[in-house]
């Protein structure tokens, strides 16, 4: 008998919206910043919360920009 490959997750749990690429793209560094500070302090939060607040303010930022192109774009209309 052949045994079972190895397990592959293939993303079936919460589907992405539209804008979390956007946000993904735009904060990319902020959440390389997370996943470093965890790496490091064997995941406790509580050490990477600047870095977390980092990432929080980058998508408010992101979401203030696309909101603002957006109504740039219907107020051209």
């Amino acid at each position: 008998s052949v045994a079972p490959g190895p397990f592959i997750y293939n993303g079936a749990g919460k589907k992405k919206q539209k804008d979390d690429d956007e946000n993904e793209i735009f904060c990319r560094k902020e959440s390389c910043d997370i996943q470093m500070c965890l790496a490091r302090n064997n995941s406790m939060e509580k050490y990477c919360q600047n870095y977390i607040d980092h990432w929080k303010e980058c998508v408010a930022k992101a979401k203030a920009r696309k909101a603002a192109e957006k109504n740039s774009i219907n107020t051209s209309l």
